[in-house]
């Protein structure tokens, strides 16, 4: 049968199995809620498909004929079953935004650096223990999330990502990120809670556009100097660490709206954090105080909320 649409919705019919089609023009088919084990091969004679959605079916794999598919641009399959992915995978020269997060996805394979115009990777929840180099080879990636798997380390080609906004790494084993990753000079917000990271490098200050940073439940004893470039950020979040001081020099930061401290080891506070002029809350119970800093009285008086 010819179907001379451009979109094929079959969203939530609860097919177990593709009836047998020759949708040869289809730009955009739209899989979503169905009880999909698999693919079928032949799905890579849909030259023309631009969109193939199959969200939340139970797919244990991809075809290797998906790497047919040149024009294809966005590709959603997330809550599934995939363990791996085709090499043939980075042969989707086309493909802007893949999504696959909430799989079994063990490893990714070194192909995935021919993606070139990919822009937004959703790699969460998965098993992923280690990323491949390529990875630095996207050159186009704006967001990326890795959140919730089994990292305990990242590769330092991800500092070639300069084009990167949001950075999402939270809930791995991480214990270091690369020395150059002060290179990710475009992004704005990034997210490094629920990991062991016990130290961070001086470049993170390079980081000039982040407005949003978290590390929080990490394992860090001390900060960088270098923090107080951050001169568009709003929120820092070092809650639950084991922070003992923090450097005079986030007294230069001009942005920052919000200072979390809450649950580390600290016993005192730089008097100059009260310089910080647009700072309207600061959270540092569950500390080691034994007086009150004395910062935290002037800040108050311009209107900070602090909580002890």
């Amino acid at each position: 049968m010819e179907n001379i649409y451009n979109t094929l919705d079959l969203t939530g019919k609860q097919f177990d199995m593709l009836p047998v089609f020759n949708y040869t023009e289809i730009e955009e088919l739209l899989l979503d809620r169905n009880l999909l084990e698999s693919l079928p091969e032949e799905i890579g004679q849909m030259k023309n498909l631009k969109t193939l959605n199959a969200f939340s079916n139970k797919l244990s794999s991809i075809p290797e004929s998906i790497g047919q598919l040149n024009k294809l641009q966005i590709f959603n399959v997330g809550n599934n079953y995939i363990t791996a992915l085709p090499e043939s995978f980075g042969e989707l020269s086309n493909l802007y935004m893949f999504d696959i997060g909430h799989n079994n996805l063990n490893e990714l394979p070194d192909s995935i650096g021919g993606l070139k115009k990919l822009a937004f990777l959703y790699l969460s929840t998965n098993n992923i223990s280690i990323v491949p180099e390529s990875i630095g080879d996207l050159e186009s990636l704006l967001y990326l999330n890795i959140a919730e798997n089994k990292l305990t380390s990242i590769p330092s080609s991800i500092s070639n990502l300069t084009n990167m906004i949001e950075l999402r790494l939270y809930n791995n084993s991480l214990t270091a990120l690369p020395d150059d990753i002060g290179n990710l000079t475009n992004l704005r917000e990034c997210y490094l809670m629920e990991n062991k990271l016990n130290v961070l490098p001086e470049t993170i200050g390079n980081l000039k556009q982040l407005r949003k940073l978290s590390f929080e439940k990490n394992e860090l004893s001390e900060l960088p100097s270098s923090i107080s470039n951050l001169d568009l950020l709003t929120e820092l979040n070092f809650r639950k660490n084991k922070l003992t001081s923090i450097p005079e020099s986030i007294s230069n930061m001009k942005s920052l709206v919000y200072l979390d401290l809450r649950a580390n080891q600290l016993t005192s506070l730089p008097d100059n954090l009260s310089n910080i002029s647009t700072l309207e809350k600061l959270d540092l119970r569950w500390n080691n105080f034994k007086v009150e800093p004395s910062c935290i009285e002037v800040l108050r008086k311009k209107g900070c909320i602090v909580f002890v």
